[in-house]
């Protein structure tokens, strides 16, 4: 049993301290935009909504006075730079912050949240009360407002105020309050009891309408067995200001002096943020206009020179007016501070110009401003590329020009060794392999040269600025290795010519022994001394004729390629010409000298028959 008593007990005290925390969410909230609500500024969820520092800094700026530097970026790092700024300004305030970092209110830390909040009102709107006693003694704050709201309601029926609780939960309390500086707003007689939340809903009703205090409470977060002391306070403490000032208000004379000086110092300030907002969107504008423009120069210096004046225009030309948007929000906030303050209506800039406005014109500055940024460091990279490749293609052109100009010469010095040796067979074959070795080469290197026009088309494709000596270099190289092509076809087809040449005259020098030899077998004086001998060289004459046929054809294959040249109108035809004809005059003369031997042979052969047949017949 006395374990249920137990878990009971706790879940009531959870459930309590949860009621509890939703109230002073609630109310604190609420007291948030009553602030904030001077400057236009608004929040939904405490928590949230006050995590980055912004508007906590906003909020001590209306209560302060003072300007605060404001970091609104959206990294927790800024966050955090925020909330360390308020922390750090309530300790020069004396504000003791005992276990409240600036990374619980970045991550919402409800309890801490609700603490710092509390602690804010506590040194901003309570520490300032001093009430002293008939005995000169002062009491703290709290003790001081406690004394002042037991002044204010006594002798009114049915209120007792004792503490921050229980006392205000029937609502009599606030109506006395606001019956005591206002009768003619409440009328206290008709309030019944019992009706707590009538009655609570009366006096808030009234205070916002009449006198224009934000209704920091809710009824039904009133009317509860015990009312949350912190929400209770930071209501009544807005009544005790109120009338705390309305009592210390100056004379009918002085007060309308003083107001017409107020207005006219209002009005100045007032034309100041119209002039400076005006001249700061006109500059916005402008700005975004230039900053659109994305056709850039073709050449990696001018897009240099363009990202120099867009790095200026970010360090030199901006934060200038970085500044004015600050001091525009500062002006903003001081108007409607100081119109609060006289408890008169909030000024609302010339349509176009609200700080809304403003904003929005710069976050579409920013959104070209990083567009133009983008763009131009991708143009610069890209410049950057085309000029690394074109100083690729030019070391590469030169690499390519000197070959060609080597390869050339070597070519000229091969074409003048063969002029000077074109009847010499063994050096035609030297020259010919190296015209195999020269073409080899070139083969190889052909797709070095390939290498070179595709780099000139990238570069034309992607608009280089140079593109005109890069065509002409290209152009160069492509005439260069074209001659160099079409003189070495045309020293391989003369090396061709002149194979062919000395083939033939090789032949001829080969028919020509040969035909010797037969002139000295053709000239024998031997024609055999008998019938058996004489058969034997018969037979070997026989011989020689199927070489002489041979060697016709030969001769006739010769000539076939002898006329070729003639009809090519060979250089040397004279000569080829005169050989020609020594070999058919040599084949003549061997001919003729064969038919010769072969009568003889025959006659001979007839001769030595008849007497072998004559001395038969006489045996």
């Amino acid at each position: 049993m006395a374990h249920l008593t137990y878990g009971f007990e706790r879940n009531r005290i959870e459930v309590l301290k949860k009621q509890r925390e939703n109230t002073q969410k609630k109310t604190f909230t609420k007291w948030i935009n009553s602030n904030l609500d001077k400057v236009g500024l608004h929040i939904n969820d405490l928590y949230k909504d006050l995590c980055d520092g912004v508007l906590l800094l906003k909020v001590l700026q209306i209560l302060s006075g003072e300007t605060f530097t404001i970091n609104r970026g959206k990294l927790r790092l800024h966050m955090v730079e925020n909330v360390s700024r308020v922390l750090k300004f309530l300790q020069l305030k004396k504000v003791r912050l005992e276990g409240i970092g600036p990374e619980d209110i970045v991550d919402g830390n409800p309890t801490l949240t609700l603490g710092l909040i509390w602690t804010v009102i506590l040194r901003f709107q309570i520490e300032d009360i001093v009430i002293e006693t008939e005995s000169n003694e002062r009491k703290s704050a709290k003790e001081a407002l406690l004394l002042w709201c037991q002044i204010k309601t006594k002798g009114y029926a049915n209120v007792n105020v004792q503490n921050f609780t229980t006392s205000w939960r029937d609502g009599l309390a606030f109506n006395a309050l606001i019956h005591k500086h206002r009768p003619e707003l409440i009328e206290f007689e008709k309030l019944v009891p019992s009706k707590h939340q009538d009655n609570l809903n009366n006096a808030f009703r009234v205070a916002e309408r009449r006198l224009g205090i934000k209704q920091l409470l809710d009824a039904e977060d009133v009317d509860v067995m015990r009312p949350d002391d912190k929400s209770i306070m930071t209501y009544v403490v807005a009544l005790y200001h109120y009338f705390t000032k309305l009592k210390d208000g100056e004379t009918g004379g002085k007060r309308l002096v003083k107001i017409l000086t107020f207005l006219m110092e209002l009005e100045k300030t007032k034309q100041q943020y119209v002039t400076i907002a005006t001249a700061l969107l006109k500059w916005i504008e402008d700005k975004i206009v230039s900053l659109s423009k994305h056709s850039f120069p073709n050449s990696l210096a001018g897009m240099r020179e363009l990202l120099s004046n867009f790095n200026k225009y970010r360090h030199d030309e901006k934060p200038p007016k970085y500044g004015d948007r600050v001091s525009l929000e500062e002006i903003f906030f001081n108007i409607q501070s100081q119109l609060r303050e006289q408890m008169m209506k909030s000024w609302k800039p010339p349509e176009g110009l609200l700080i809304s406005d403003i904003n929005k014109a710069w976050d579409r500055l920013e959104t070209a401003e990083h567009e133009r940024g983008t763009s131009l460091r991708a143009e610069l990279i890209r410049q950057e590329k085309l000029q690394q490749l074109a100083e690729r293609f030019h070391r590469k052109a030169g690499l390519r020009l000197s070959w060609l100009g080597e390869m050339h010469q070597v070519v000229r010095e091969l074409d003048v060794s063969i002029q000077g040796e074109a009847t010499s067979r063994a050096s035609v074959e030297a020259a010919v392999k190296r015209h195999e070795s020269i073409q080899t080469e070139v083969t190889v290197r052909e797709s070095r040269i390939s290498d070179i026009r595709d780099i000139a088309k990238e570069l034309s494709k992607d608009n280089f600025e140079k593109i005109i000596q890069v065509n002409a270099e290209e152009s160069k190289i492509e005439k260069s290795w074209k001659d160099l092509l079409q003189s070495l076809q045309r020293q391989k087809e003369e090396l061709q010519r002149l194979q062919e040449l000395t083939d033939v005259f090789h032949e001829m020098d080969e028919c020509w022994e040969d035909m010797k030899h037969l002139l000295t077998t053709l000239s024998s004086q031997d024609y055999g001394k008998h019938l058996k001998s004489i058969q034997e060289l018969l037979n070997k004459h026989k011989l020689d004729e199927t070489e002489i046929n041979a060697m016709v054809e030969r001769v006739n294959n010769i000539s076939t390629t002898v006329a070729r040249f003639l009809e090519q109108k060979h250089a040397n035809a004279k000569q080829i010409s005169n050989r020609e004809q020594q070999v058919k005059k040599m084949l003549e003369e061997v001919q003729s000298l064969s038919s010769k031997r072969l009568n003889r042979l025959q006659d001979n052969l007839k001769v030595n028959y008849t007497v072998n047949t004559y001395h038969g017949e006489f045996r």
